[in-house]
């Protein structure tokens, strides 16, 4: 028997909106491919069921959906890859909202203090269930700062603002509790609060000890501000455009514990209260130093081309020089399916780049994190492994029958499709029925193959799905849902999602049932006339004293027909 491998998704699928409502799909080719890739399938949503296009092989891995799409309207897109025998598995999905969602006006400031700005405008939109969010930013006086505010009508005061600062407001619609960037223009305002900006804070003092920092600063020093009790803010991050707020304080000074080791920090000191965020002098870079308990950096994985079970965890050490230290690591994998933890210790060693081979399952989700042997060792932030689902049932139909059991069927996992790293793994069918559309919610019931009859009501709608499940208990994604049921009143079966299928193999075995019936009906039909006109042709010889039945005008003997032989009065009448 040949078995095929189904091909690598294509991957890095963008939407790009085209002149006319058009869209424009671009994508990167998969890398590995078990057989020639003959062309690609383009699938989008809505409508629903999704449409989908068939795309030939080009050199530039684009194409262009030369239709219009409707206005205001999101679309989701996602594409497959297709060979002679197979069709891979989904691309990442990506979502664009075509034209203008929200049409916004006359967006002004109508009121600004040292402290706050009023804003409002005008808008039209198609949706009724609509919110405003309202987001501001100061780049130029501090980068990376962003607040927002959320309001119900297209007006909003935002307060807590720094005296004498450019802040740009955005305003985005929230339309059914979300949150719309694309398709809406003329948003943006700049606006710049009364006053003089606040004064500066200046370091005078920092010490680094291991992967801790303390800092010393001088409140603002001139002779109007000495008697303002003042809210310090210590900012720290790699990039000045991603700092983070460490901590606030009203004392001159603050010890910043938990950091990376061998790491580069901008710290920068603020103003917080009472008057709003103050400037930043130029911003201190400080180094720290290495920690025996600061966690790895850089944890990845990848995974190999020939097992798909096989992954590589990797890790860098928390400084870039390790020459004179070795360090073991613990590693934590924790299987969310079956809620465990696993651990792992490698030997002491001085390496700053770690390899270490996992073995993991189909359909199986982990959580990794890695940290040293000491003592309150910090572990890394938790790493998400997803390995390769198990298959995904396809083609489920079912129909309600006379007796009101529900008749489930779908498409076994044949060999072919079933992964070759799992080969001596048994496997069976988890089916979800429940009366409400969260099949999770019902009964769930295994069964090794199908189909399943299940007792059920008539009257009730059930919405169904099925999910592969292996000896291991780890599930396959859950198929499409289907609703079978009937009604009361009309006593009519309802079936969605292809479930025609079942009603059409009923009414066939029934209209093969009256064609059989008939047939022998008319078969015994015909039998009874020949014999009564073989009666009516008979004679009665009064030379041989007997009766003839004969069988001619065109009627022919069958081998199950009764065989009339002559008689006499004196001989009985005989049957062969």
């Amino acid at each position: 028997m040949t078995s095929f491998s189904a091909p690598s998704p294509p991957s890095d699928l963008k939407a790009k909106e085209m002149p006319g409502n058009r869209v424009l799909l671009t994508w990167t080719a998969p890398k590995t491919s078990h057989d020639i890739v003959k062309g690609y399938r383009i699938y989008y949503t809505p409508p629903n069921p999704p449409a989908r296009e068939a795309v030939g092989v080009s050199k530039t891995n684009s194409f262009l959906i030369d239709k219009p799409f409707e206005t205001s309207v999101k679309y989701t897109f996602w594409a497959t890859t297709l060979t002679v025998n197979l069709e891979s598995e989904y691309s990442n999905k990506t979502s664009l909202v075509i034209g203008s969602l929200v049409t916004i006006s006359n967006l002004s400031a109508k009121t600004v203090t040292n402290s706050s700005v009023a804003i409002e405008w005008v808008s039209k939109s198609k949706f009724e269930a609509i919110k405003w969010r309202v987001e501001y930013r100061c780049d130029d006086y501090f980068l990376g700062f962003i607040a927002n505010v959320t309001v119900d009508k297209p007006q909003v005061t935002v307060d807590g603002l720094s005296p004498g600062v450019n802040y740009q407001f955005k305003v985005l619609p929230i339309v059914n509790g979300q949150l719309w960037r694309n398709g809406v223009e003329d948003n943006i305002i700049s606006v710049v609060t009364n006053g003089s900006q606040l004064p500066s804070v200046a370091i005078t003092d920092k010490v680094v000890e291991g992967s801790t920092l303390h800092l010393t600063w001088i409140p603002p020093n001139h002779q109007s501000l000495k008697r303002i009790h003042w809210t310090y803010g210590v900012f720290y991050g790699v990039e000045e455009k991603r700092l983070k707020l460490y901590g606030k304080t009203n004392d001159t000074k603050l010890t910043l514990n938990g950091l990376q080791s061998c790491e580069s920090y901008i710290i920068q000191v603020r103003v917080m209260k009472p008057y709003g965020v103050g400037p930043a002098v130029d911003s201190t870079i400080l180094k720290t130093q290495y920690d025996p308990t600061a966690p790895p950096k850089n944890l990845r994985y990848s995974n190999t081309v020939t097992d798909k079970t096989k992954y590589v965890l990797s890790w860098n050490s928390s400084c870039d020089r390790m020459a004179d230290t070795s360090v073991a690591y613990k590693i934590c994998v924790t299987d969310l399916v079956k809620k465990g933890d696993i651990w792992f210790q490698l030997t002491p060693r001085n390496q700053t780049s770690v390899d270490m081979p996992l073995i993991v399952h189909f359909g199986a989700v982990y959580d990794i994190k890695v940290g040293t042997d000491r003592p309150n060792a910090r572990f890394t932030a938790p790493l998400r492994l997803t390995p390769t689902p198990l298959p995904r049932v396809s083609k489920l139909d079912g129909v309600q029958q006379l007796n009101g059991s529900l008749y489930i069927i779908w498409k076994t996992i044949e060999d072919s499709f079933w992964p070759k790293e799992l080969h001596n793994h048994s496997y069976e069918y988890k089916v979800y029925i429940s009366q409400t559309p969260n099949t999770s919610d019902g009964d769930v019931i295994r069964v090794r193959r199908p189909p399943l009859s299940f007792p059920a009501h008539h009257g009730v709608y059930y919405y169904i799905a099925v999910a592969l499940v292996d000896e291991h208990d780890y599930s396959g994604p859950v198929s499409d849902t289907i609703i079978i049921g009937n009604s009361l009143a009309s006593s009519s079966v309802i079936i969605e999602k292809k479930s025609a299928i079942g009603v059409v193999i009923g009414i066939g075995v029934i209209v093969v049932a009256l064609t059989v019936a008939l047939t022998v009906f008319v078969m015994r039909h015909r039998r009874l006339q020949r014999s009564f006109l073989s009666f009516a042709s008979s004679h009665y010889n009064t030379r041989s004293g007997s009766a003839t039945f004969t069988t001619n005008d065109g009627l022919e003997e069958e081998d199950e027909s009764p065989v009339f032989r002559g008689f006499s009065d004196d001989e009985p009448l005989v049957l062969a």
